[in-house]
This record gives C-alpha cells, structure tokens and sequence, in this order.
C-alpha cells in the first residue's frame, strides 16, 4: 500500500529536489487553496477541517475513512546526486504535508537543514551555505491538486499525477509528478520519484567541483498520512 504524491514533494537542489517532469501542461486547476497554507500551521489546519471518521462496509474491500484533511508530520525524503568523480546522498525524516480528500488538493515542505547523510561534515556545511542557502532560503515546499479523481472510501493503489508549484531555494516551477497513492484502513501512503534539475531553481555549480555535482538531483520520496 502506498502513496506517493509528492510530493513533494518535495525538494532540494544543489543536490536537491525538485520535479525534473516538464509535462504538457493540463488544463485542471492547480487546487491552490486553503490547503496550500504553509505546513507550519498543519496542526491548527487539521484540527479545523477533520470531522468523525465515516464506517463503510466491511468485507468488500473498503475500510474506516476519514472525509476531510490527512496529515504527515515525519515523511522520509531522499536526494542523491550521481556525477562522474562523486556520488553524495542525504535524507530527511521531516517532510510535512497536508492532503485534503474533498477537494483532492496538497501541500508539502520539508526545511532544508533537517537533511543528513553527505559524504562529510564539511560537505553538508557547503550543501547549507554554498549551494541550498538555506538560511536564505529555509524550505523546499510543493503544493497544487491531484489530477485523477480518487475515491477515498476504497481502499486500494492508484497511479496518480500530483500538479502544483515546487519551491525550491527561492524560485518557483510548475510541476507534475507522477506518484502511488494508497488508501488502506484510514489511512494514505505516498511514494514517488522524480528529478530536479538544478538550473531550474537557479542553483549554480561552481567549475572546480563541476565533475563532483549532478546537474538533475534523484529524489524519492514515501509518507504515511493519517486523518484525525
């Protein structure tokens, strides 16, 4: 079971996420609402939007949902960068996001020092400073609407495109990303993979280390959300 929307997210540049997906664009809105809210309020938004959970039948593949806004609190986020002289990777156990099941809409942010892993200390420190800026530029956030009408109250995997703006050290891209979504036992899981090319968010690589660095950042990201 598992959803992936990402989501995402979701994030980071230099070696960092994003969507390297340039699709054609759709003409469905992006679903930018109240949804897209910054995740900070997350807890406050849910607590105003969730209502009892609805019972479906049982035996016939359908389990507890809940009609109103799903949260995550501690997604796990990936980067990897391949060049030909380095492979650098780090990961985040901090993505946050919102999914609200009525209008099929999302917002996800992840802050950009929660990331570990690299090949040294020293290089996370360039990661934050040089390349990321993330004292400038605190988080890679992805929020817009979810293309296909999913029905939450089967459970089931669906193939989905999550479509919104992916933030990421300051620029803006519209993006779509292809995801697995997971309705299972009242809960959603969110999986998803896609590229971010650096250039796109206005991420430069120095030429001493140009052979060290990818141009397109591998991202992967996997989240379990739950209603109140």
């Amino acid at each position: 079971m598992k959803t992936t929307i990402l989501v995402w997210a979701l994030v980071l540049g230099g070696w960092m996420l994003g969507a390297s997906f340039h699709p054609t664009p759709d003409p469905s809105p992006t679903g930018r609402g109240d949804v897209e809210r910054s995740v900070e309020d997350t807890t406050e938004f849910v607590a105003e939007r969730s209502t009892a959970p609805l019972p479906v039948g049982e035996g016939s593949g359908v389990g507890w949902i809940t009609d109103g806004v799903f949260r995550c609190e501690n997604g796990k986020i990936n980067f990897k960068s391949e060049a030909p002289l380095e492979v650098i990777s780090a990961k985040s156990g901090k993505l946050r996001g919102v999914i609200d099941t009525a209008k099929q809409t999302f917002a996800w942010s992840v802050e950009i020092k929660t990331f570990e892993g690299f090949n040294s200390p020293l290089q996370r420190e360039h990661f934050n400073e040089n390349y990321m800026e993330s004292k400038k530029y605190p988080k890679a956030s992805f929020s817009g609407k979810i293309i296909e009408k999913i029905d939450f109250q089967k459970n089931g995997t669906y193939s989905v495109r999550a479509k919104g703006q992916l933030n990421i050290h300051g620029v803006e891209q519209e993006r779509i990303i292809k995801s697995q979504l997971e309705v299972s036992g009242g809960k959603l899981r969110v999986q998803a993979s896609f590229t971010v090319p650096l250039a796109d968010h206005n991420i430069t690589i120095p030429k001493v280390v140009y052979q060290k660095i990818a141009e397109e950042i591998a991202i992967t990201v996997n989240a379990e959300l739950t209603g109140n």
